[in-house]
């Protein structure tokens, strides 16, 4: 398994290259829809570029607030000193 890549925000407002290559990195992982519903699908058909161009803007001026994080909850199986 490969360590995960971390974009710093200051980085990534910086040039628009970090946060492309955070998009990449996502949409290969085969990222989720966040919580506001929004696929990798509807962010190209209304644009990348221009996506990218505002959440860089947002970053650069401090004004970007992200949506919370999603919670899952993974199943897990019970010890197995507590199944005997």
């Amino acid at each position: 398994m490969r360590a995960a890549t971390r974009v710093n925000p200051e980085q990534a407002s910086k040039g628009q290259s970090w946060l492309a290559h955070a998009y990449r990195l996502a949409r290969a992982n085969g990222g989720a829809p966040g919580v506001d519903g929004k696929t990798f699908e509807d962010i190209e058909a209304e644009g990348l570029e221009e996506w990218l161009a505002g959440l860089r803007e947002g970053l650069h001026t401090k004004t970007h607030e992200p949506d919370p994080v999603r919670r899952v909850m993974i199943p897990m199986m019970p010890p197995a000193w507590a199944l005997a």
